[in-house]
């Protein structure tokens, strides 16, 4: 499962790890925004991409921010119901900044 979404500077280095991830007959499970550029860029590369509700953290106000891990959480809660068999070979987080929201 790749998370990584919201920027090219994100999302292009994300695909180049899967690409070697899926050379090795693991499959690639992406999940991102559908308002990031993930969006188009990841199903255009042929990837499944399952959806989250999150926005990012920059120029936000104070309230945004305190509420930004319970929101972040809720959105994340039906990620594994939309993938109940994964079993995880790789995990890599490449400098991912969320919000909820």
């Amino acid at each position: 499962m790749i998370i990584a979404g919201g920027t090219g500077g994100h999302v292009f280095p994300a695909l180049a790890v899967a690409k070697q991830i899926e050379l090795q007959s693991v499959p690639v499970i992406w999940v991102g925004t559908k308002s990031g550029i993930e969006a188009k860029l990841v199903p255009n590369a042929g990837y499944k991409i399952e959806w989250i509700a999150v926005n990012g953290l920059r120029g936000k106000n104070i309230t945004t921010y305190i509420l930004s891990p319970f929101k972040l959480a809720l959105a994340g809660l039906p990620v594994p119901g939309k993938v109940p068999n994964l079993e995880v070979h790789f995990l890599n987080q490449i400098y991912l900044y969320l919000i909820a929201l």
